[in-house]
């Protein structure tokens, strides 16, 4: 959970628990807080974050101290998921790997050079975080080939390799294993691969991949018939809603669901389609643009549909944001859940953060099964086939106890008035 919340906000990748008296849902925003560390050695040393009270923020003057000149201990890092210690005065930000006065540390988080080094230092905390669970470090190698375990396809998992670290496309991947440079780092860091991959990468020779049937059986698979109550997630102009409740001629039983805050007419967030690669991998937004008021003209007709429609809501953290909306609406359990071009940024190629989003999605789906769903019901993806095999997400659904029933092409004329959309909002048609 606390490697979801890094990957959101800088703002919230600085909140702060009390592990011992606080749940999740009373995590507090940063705000020149320091924190003090308790350590309780019991044979093992544990680190606490602990907040401080404000009167002995401000007794905490930095004029008083040298300014330090090493990183915190390790301990205290560790302690730490966020990477902010304070001591006497001072915070250390990790992402940055520098020392901070408190009193400027504010607008140091409100930087360019801060903004990018935390997505860099919150990206190698989930790569971290999939290494450990999914291999062990080999400590014992008499009798063991370095070179065939560096080659084991368990290593490549959700666009990563394991061992370095780094992206690597499932079409490169035999490339990379047999390359020298990771074969450099797997020899000064054998690890053994612990949690075995459910398909192979890219799903290549897997008989658990079915057929893909031609798009004239695409209603059929869709199974949308009167009834059903249906989610839609990730929607831009809530096109997709809008075309499940003309299938259904009624909306009574659709709630159509966009991660994008509402529109806001006084947002001052251009609404620009950026083609420079760099502009992409880095594009954010907060709020639902207006597509020319089609927004608009879309959510009257699916309000007078009887459909529902609600903003802000994080598949990753579906129920959670369900359960939060007001006035409150339906929460499950749903026959169908939907999820048109799921997608984590507007990076091209190689981006482990899609993959992230699908795990954070079935993830979240299998813990609460039995709110979301029934024992019969249907998750539904509608994504390209590259991006299908490259995100791995056969073997993601498969790890979370989904298995995948029908692949299906899709021809988008019989799905009026659906208009695919990127992140940032501009039209495209999918090939």
């Amino acid at each position: 959970n606390e490697i979801a919340e890094i990957l959101q906000t800088h703002s919230q990748m600085l909140s702060l628990v009390d592990a011992a008296n606080s749940p999740p849902s009373k995590r507090r925003k940063f705000s020149a807080l320091p924190v003090s560390v308790a350590a309780i050695a019991n044979g093992s040393q544990t680190v606490v974050p602990v907040p401080v009270p404000m009167q002995v923020a401000a007794a905490a003057n930095p004029s008083q101290y040298p300014m330090p000149t090493a990183p915190p201990s390790s301990e205290l890092l560790e302690a730490n998921p966020y990477g902010v210690v304070y001591t006497n005065g001072y915070v250390w930000c990790d992402p940055c790997h520098q020392w901070f006065e408190v009193h400027i540390f504010d607008s140091h988080l409100q930087g360019k050079k801060h903004t990018k080094n935390i997505q860099a230092f919150s990206f190698r905390k989930v790569l971290k975080h999939w290494q450990s669970v999914r291999t062990d470090v080999l400590h014992e190698l008499s009798g063991k080939n370095i070179q065939e375990l560096a080659k084991d396809d368990n290593l490549w998992y959700a666009q990563i390799c394991l061992c370095c670290l780094s992206e690597v496309q499932h079409m490169a991947w035999k490339q990379h294993a047999y390359g020298q440079i990771h074969l450099s780092n797997f020899t000064k860091a054998p690890r053994v691969v612990s949690l075995p991959r459910k398909m192979p990468p890219g799903n290549e020779g897997c008989s658990a991949i079915p057929n893909m049937f031609g798009d004239k059986y695409l209603v059929q698979i869709l199974n949308y018939v009167p009834g059903s109550k249906i989610l839609v997630l990730g929607e831009q102009d809530f096109s997709f809603s809008l075309a499940v409740c003309n299938m259904l001629q009624s909306g009574v039983n659709v709630v159509g669901t966009s991660y994008l805050g509402a529109y806001d007419a006084t947002s001052t967030e251009p609404e620009e389609h950026p083609a420079d690669d760099g502009l992409r991998a880095n594009y954010f937004r907060r709020t639902l643009p207006s597509h020319n008021n089609k927004l608009e003209y879309n959510l009257q007709l699916l309000k007078s549909s009887g459909a529902r429609v609600a903003h802000s809501i994080d598949a990753t953290k579906l129920l959670e944001c369900l359960s939060a909306v007001q006035p409150p609406l339906y929460c499950g359990p749903f026959d169908i859940i939907v999820f048109p071009f799921p997608r984590a940024s507007l990076k091209r190629g190689t981006d482990f953060r899609n993959s992230t989003l699908i795990q954070g999605f079935f993830y979240e789906l299998n813990r609460n099964r039995e709110k979301l769903l029934y024992a019969m019901s249907q998750v539904q993806m509608i994504i390209l086939d590259n991006q299908f095999k490259e995100w791995d997400i056969a073997n993601i659904a498969k790890e979370n106890g989904w298995t995948l029933r029908w692949r299906c092409c899709v021809n988008f004329a019989s799905l009026p008035p659906y208009q695919p959309r990127e992140l940032s909002g501009k039209a495209w048609s999918p090939k």
